[in-house]
């Protein structure tokens, strides 16, 4: 896992099959065109829904064509 810190954020890249981060541990979860490039996105969303804390609803942008 790799971090950086600019601008005020924390940016960690992961690999979205397995994030490196606790159950229930965000407040929002945005994904910008990153799921297209999943191979297995069941699981993607999974990770993501594991991550999201109760309650709380995610929003993928994402075109298919």
């Amino acid at each position: 896992m790799r971090a950086l810190d600019l601008y005020g954020c924390r940016w960690i890249e992961g690999d979205a099959l397995d994030l490196p981060f606790t159950d229930c541990y965000f407040d929002a979860v945005t994904v910008g065109y990153g799921l297209r490039n999943v191979v297995d996105k069941p699981k993607a969303m999974r990770e993501i829904f594991r991550v999201l804390k109760p309650g709380l609803v995610q929003i993928p942008k994402f075109f298919s064509g």
